[in-house]
């Protein structure tokens, strides 16, 4: 996810960052245009858990995006004062302002618009006593990659989604959205026609992992009315910014959690 078009990323070096340090941003404003962002397999079921998720065929193959706004809104997640109010909060903002580079070196980058960088020692350092990265970015990268890995999954998994004809303009999300420039083709599931799937259909979906992938997507349908709460919360904000969240283990209707949960214990023991 780009957050922002102006974006500079420099990779982390010695020469350039060796005499500086810098800072966590305080709160999520950077992502305030951000109405969109890719999600990896492990935080699916949180994610979906609370809002919509939807599918998107691009240039780079099939993506799961969580939808955390409208073009006209931006997100619609934070308050005000930029904290994050919807009860998951998505891996891809909890990286920046890093990022890693593409192929298999993936170097740690920063954002350099960001106004995070320090030009003094008051922050955390890019390295350690060794001249290595430090433990912190050592780790920031880790997740990265894992990130990365976790995209590359779903993607896979999804494009079985898509063989097997489970995917369908999302036309109830697109109404909401109501983008003045429209938005992409949103999809979801079909679910007449994956309670309609042959068996080698199904057994072939269960191996490629995606029937967890249906469960949680089916579920995230009914999280629609928790985004449009938000909408309104964030276009009439009246006083301090309150949450606007469904808690999913409680809710009645949640069996479709329930049955994901169970057919990913069943793969584990089964691999």
């Amino acid at each position: 996810m780009d957050i922002s078009t102006d974006s500079v990323a420099y990779i982390i070096t010695q020469g350039r960052h060796g005499g500086r340090t810098w800072k966590a941003p305080n709160g999520f404003g950077f992502a305030a245009a951000e109405h969109r962002v890719e999600l990896a397999d492990a935080e699916i079921v949180a994610f979906a858990e609370h809002l919509p998720f939807a599918f998107y065929f691009s240039e780079n193959g099939w993506q799961a995006l969580g939808i955390i706004g409208n073009e006209r809104s931006g997100n619609v997640c934070i308050t005000p004062e930029g904290q994050w109010r919807s009860g998951y909060i998505p891996a891809a903002l909890r990286g920046y302002p890093f990022a890693i580079t593409e192929g298999d070196e993936a170097k740690l980058t920063i954002d350099e618009s960001s106004g995070l960088l320090l030009d003094t020692y008051d922050g955390h350092p890019f390295f350690d006593t060794s001249r290595n990265l430090s433990p912190l970015l050592m780790k920031t990268r880790a997740f990265l990659i894992k990130l990365r890995e976790g995209r590359r999954k779903l993607s896979l998994a999804i494009r079985e989604l898509d063989k097997c004809g489970l995917l369908v303009p999302w036309e109830k999300l697109h109404a909401h959205l109501n983008s003045p420039n429209g938005e992409p083709d949103l999809c979801c599931i079909d679910e007449t026609r994956f309670k309609a799937l042959s068996d080698s259909e199904f057994l072939r979906l269960r191996w490629s992992n995606a029937i967890s992938l249906i469960y949680a997507q089916l579920y995230s349908q009914r999280k629609l009315p928790t985004l449009i709460r938000l909408t309104e919360a964030h276009r009439h904000p009246v006083g301090k910014a309150t949450a606007v969240v469904e808690r999913g283990n409680n809710q009645p209707g949640n069996e479709l959690l329930t049955l994901m949960t169970e057919e990913m214990a069943n793969l584990g023991r089964e691999a």
